[in-house]
């Protein structure tokens, strides 16, 4: 059951995008055949024992370092898209 706090990688799909200002990780599969795209929520509401609410990271300030490090990847934050 998830806790207020926790942390979670949200997996996207070959055709999603990650959103504005996150912090996303992409993860190479152990054959090294694949990568996966990844970005970073926290829990901030438990409704139930299956839903909760999440927020999207936008700093890596205060996040633990096991959740950083999570599966080898490297971390990139990505900024706030500029729109014309």
């Amino acid at each position: 059951m998830e806790k207020v706090g926790d942390y979670k990688w949200n997996q996207l799909s070959m055709w999603d995008f990650s959103p504005d200002c996150c912090i996303e990780t992409y993860v190479t599969s152990n054959d090294g055949k694949h990568v996966f795209h990844y970005y970073l929520t926290k829990v901030i509401e438990v409704i139930n024992d299956r839903r909760y609410r999440t927020e999207v990271v936008i700093s890596a300030e205060g996040v633990p370092e096991d959740v950083i490090n999570w599966r080898n990847g490297e971390i990139h934050v990505k900024p706030k898209s500029i729109t014309l």
